[in-house]
């Protein structure tokens, strides 16, 4: 749709918004009307997107197929999960078929569906002020996000699609990547065909690790200690970049060493020069976390470290090191590491780090680069830490109250 005056000619946007709508005075009604008008329309226009609901299509025709239309054509789509409308997410399913970019929204203290809770999502209180003013803020920097790159679409139907095609490859080592991709999304049901497929690589895939264009080795390592020997080792050989989504090994004997190992890296006191950047997910899912971070913070300022808060708690943690090692640990349900899956080669290694890279941005609270802290701004960071806790903490004691 163009809009014309005199001087110019604007191409603008499209979006759709699916929500639940209910009858005509319900309640649910008047949440989606006050969602749409207050908090949807002032963003929407400030962007330059043409936008309608499903009960706002004006133009006559059936109404299931201008949905579909619309669903298929947008440039953007913003979902609004509240109340697990049925409708809602037969629309969402659709869009996620199709491949271009969505925005999901929900109401504080509701729950998403399991197929969707690794989706970066926005909650808000549309009775709350502050949280509306949160939210259009949110909204904002994630549609920017999309236009910026609109076709790093991530859903479970393009997840499944990438693993199909990538499992009936020709390519060995594209099969072996599709196998292990699939189980780690179907974690931890499929850990066991994780351990199966590693320890049958060479047969199953009559790959030849030794050479050159494949470059690549696979092997299980049972056990924490023994995995964050190995790992601690690596690390101290690290000369690029490290990435991981893993903080602390739970052992006691370990942590020490690995930590060590990691500080010296970053700082480059170990003799040999320092790192080009150090990247680390944490996941805000546990307080006694806060007190490590913000260890960091303080021996890290100034230093190439770069800190992502997410709430998204993965059930495996990744660490990749240079692009040449790969670990995946994987837990028993008591938290204790069960099994490190140590993966060598560049091939298959950089796959991981486009995992690492969707990770960090699964449900980001905050990105902390420690480059850009200094002792005179390190204490305005330590309390934006105590914050993000502290509000975390309100959340979960909220949350356990509704439950209750």
């Amino acid at each position: 749709m163009t809009k014309n005056n005199s001087t110019t000619s604007i191409t603008k946007k499209k979006c759709f918004v699916i929500s639940p709508i209910g009858k005509e005075g319900s309640e649910v009604r008047k949440r989606s009307d006050d969602v749409y008008e207050y908090i949807l329309t002032p963003v929407l226009l400030s962007l330059n997107y043409d936008f309608d609901r499903a009960d706002k299509i004006a133009t006559p025709g059936l109404i299931g197929s201008q949905i579909i239309k619309r669903l298929v054509e947008a440039d953007l789509v913003i979902a609004d999960l509240t109340g697990s409308n049925p409708n809602v997410f037969y629309e969402l399913a659709v869009r996620h078929t199709i491949g271009k970019p969505v925005v999901q929204m929900i109401s504080k203290g509701e729950t998403l569906p399991f197929d969707i809770t690794n989706s970066r999502t926005i909650f808000f209180d549309h009775h709350d002020l502050a949280s509306v003013e949160q939210c259009k803020k949110d909204l904002e920097l994630q549609i920017k996000a999309t236009e910026s790159d609109p076709k790093n679409v991530d859903n479970p139907v393009i997840t499944v699609f990438d693993l199909i095609s990538v499992r009936g490859s020709d390519n060995p080592v594209e099969k072996l990547l599709g196998d292990i991709f699939s189980t780690v999304v179907g974690f931890p049901e499929q850990l066991h065909n994780i351990q199966l497929t590693v320890s049958k690589l060479s047969g199953k895939y009559n790959i030849d690790f030794n050479k050159e264009e494949t470059n690549a080795e696979a092997r299980f390592i049972d056990g924490e200690t023994e995995a964050f020997a190995v790992l601690t080792e690596v690390t101290r050989q690290a000369k690029n970049t490290v990435r991981s989504s893993r903080f602390f090994p739970e052992s006691v004997l370990m942590q020490p060493t690995y930590v060590s190992a990691m500080e010296q890296r970053i700082q480059g006191t170990d003799g040999k020069p320092p790192l080009k950047h150090y990247y680390r997910i944490v996941a805000l899912n546990n307080p006694i976390k806060q007190k490590d971070i913000i260890h960091h913070l303080n021996s890290f300022a100034g230093y190439p470290f770069t800190l992502y808060l997410t709430n998204n708690d993965n059930a495996f943690e990744l660490v990749i090191v240079d692009d040449t090692d790969a670990f995946i640990h994987f837990y028993k349900e008591e938290k204790v590491i069960a099994s490190t899956l140590h993966i060598k080669g560049k091939m298959v290694v950089s796959e991981f780090i486009e995992i690492f890279n969707k990770l960090k941005n699964r449900g980001l609270v905050k990105e902390f680069n420690c480059e850009k802290i200094t002792r005179d701004n390190l204490i305005k960071n330590l309390e934006e830490v105590d914050n993000i806790f502290k509000k975390n903490r309100n959340q979960a004691s909220k949350e356990k109250e509704e439950n209750n």
